[in-house]
């Protein structure tokens, strides 16, 4: 594991040494202990105690009167008897450090990742809260590893650890069974400030684990459809309408687009892009995009079910929607061939011959659907399979550690970090309107920007691990596009890898 510690650096901060030399400040403490000392021998006198003749041969001082030395009485202690700060929390200026551990993926090449929010976010939460925190980012480098233990590089970290966890939502079971994280609820029962409506419909149940909110939502990232309009109008078809984008007019797009030997200059093209990698990763993992597991999503909804044991995996509909899945790579045409992975498909993509693909609309940098060589591209709804709403995943949320050695000052400042991270966020896990939305991601369209609002208020969340949507994909994905295998035989296969992780 690598580890970096990033401070995120408050520009008002002074130096800690004096502009004028090199030697320690003198301080304010230091001036009031040296008048303490000769306000001391007044009191002294002034209450009958004998004081000995200073060496310079001076009288000694006059004594006060009882009110007098009342009066100095109040004067030496007022520092005392001044009001307090009764709340455990820094005072403004404090620049209470703050440790953000956060997770950043080695694959990730479109993403926009967390690092970039919580360095806009640190400083502006640290100046919201009066100066009373100043936030520093701790990378954890997250391979692509579907037994990748987020737990263990945690208890790695140096320096005592982090007091903020941030990490993509497939982390949270990890955590929770490892006892990272500290349950908030009691904090946010007592917070007058936290408003639970404030969220999207669904998204702050994804950080509660068996009825204990132990995160908030930060970003979320809906699942879309990339479509090229260049391609459409060439292949002399409308482009459909978004509302009641559904599997049908999805199907029926994807084919009037898909490419082929008989068509001179698209002869590797495709209608959609249905890409498992042959090579698998350095733990055996297979990475497809999209995974089949969020064309279930998009049937069913949550795909363990409210007893936890993937029964949704055994059923006509999921037998449907992965049979749908195994056409579109073999019947369909849509899987590209394995010899022209990587490099060529990106090939491919340039040249304009893919006509639709899945993304996850993670982070703001969308400038790049219509710039440069890239086709005229615009974003579309996933397409609805069923009743399960548009999948979604929370791809960043915050909690706080459980070794934390002050939860109330770590809730303090994980809140004035959460609420930061709202303006910077894309897209953000509360509810945002279209302009908001924009003021992250200027590059997209209006009709975008409304379309990503539309799916928010009736998202569907994937609630499984990182284990567990390596097992899926390793059975399904690579079994069905890769291998070959039938969609029944793939389905088997995933639900004994579940049975098998289950009884670890």
């Amino acid at each position: 594991m690598h580890t970096q510690s990033k401070q995120i650096q408050d520009p008002d901060r002074p130096s800690p040494r004096a502009a004028t030399g090199s030697g320690p400040p003198v301080t304010r403490r230091w001036l009031l202990a040296a008048g303490t000392v000769g306000l001391a021998a007044a009191m002294l006198a002034a209450c009958g105690e004998e004081v000995s003749a200073p060496a310079n041969g001076l009288p000694a001082p006059p004594t006060a009167s009882q009110e007098t030395v009342r009066a100095r009485a109040v004067a030496a202690t007022v520092t005392e008897t001044a009001p307090r700060n009764v709340s455990g929390l820094p005072e403004p200026g404090a620049q209470r450090p703050v440790r953000v551990a956060f997770t950043a993926p080695t694959w990730s090449v479109w993403g926009f990742g967390i690092e970039p929010m919580l360095l806009s976010a640190g400083l502006a939460a640290s100046a919201a809260s009066e100066r009373r925190y100043r936030y520093e980012g701790r990378t954890i480098t997250d391979h692509f590893k579907s037994d990748y233990d987020l737990s263990a590089q945690l208890d790695s970290l140096p320096g005592g650890g982090a007091e903020l966890l941030m990490f993509h939502g497939h982390d949270l079971p990890n955590l929770v069974a490892s006892e990272q994280l500290l349950p908030l609820d009691d904090h946010l029962q007592s917070d007058s400030g936290f408003d639970r409506d404030a969220f999207w419909p669904g998204t702050l149940e994804t950080g509660r684990q068996d009825g204990v909110q132990y995160t908030l939502p930060v970003a979320v990232a809906p699942w879309s459809i990339v479509f090229n309009r260049d391609l459409a109008k060439e292949s002399g078809i409308e482009m459909p309408e978004r509302q009641g984008f559904d599997r049908s007019a999805f199907l029926q797009a994807g084919l009037a687009m898909q490419g082929g030997p008989s068509i001179e200059g698209r002869e590797h093209g495709l209608g959609f892009l249905l890409q498992v990698d042959p090579r698998p990763g350095p733990g055996g993992d297979y990475a497809s995009w999209p995974p089949a597991y969020v064309f279930m999503q998009a049937a069913l909804g949550d795909l363990r079910g409210a007893s936890g044991t993937f029964e949704a995996l055994r059923s006509a509909e999921t037998l449907e929607v992965t049979q749908f899945f195994h056409d579109m790579a073999h019947t369909y045409g849509f899987a590209p061939k394995p010899e022209r992975s990587g490099e060529r498909v990106w090939i491919t993509y340039t040249e304009g011959s893919i006509g639709m693909w899945g993304e996850s609309i993670q982070g703001p940098g969308y400038a790049w659907l219509r710039a440069g060589p890239f086709p005229n591209q615009v974003l579309y709804p996933f397409p609805e399979f069923g009743a399960g709403g548009n999948p979604a995943d929370v791809w960043t949320m915050i909690g706080i550690s459980a070794k934390t050695s002050e939860p109330k000052v770590a809730y303090d400042a994980m809140r004035a970090l959460e609420r930061s991270l709202r303006e910077v966020a894309f897209v953000p896990a509360a509810t945002s309107t279209p302009e908001q939305l924009r003021t992250i991601a200027p590059g997209l369209l209006d009709e975008e920007l409304q379309m990503i609002v539309d799916l928010m208020a009736s998202a569907s969340y994937i609630r499984l691990s990182r284990r567990e949507r390596g097992a899926l994909t390793n059975a399904i994905d690579a079994g069905v596009v890769l291998e070959g295998i039938s969609a029944q035989e793939a389905l088997l296969d995933a639900a004994t890898n579940l049975q098998i992780l289950a009884g670890r």
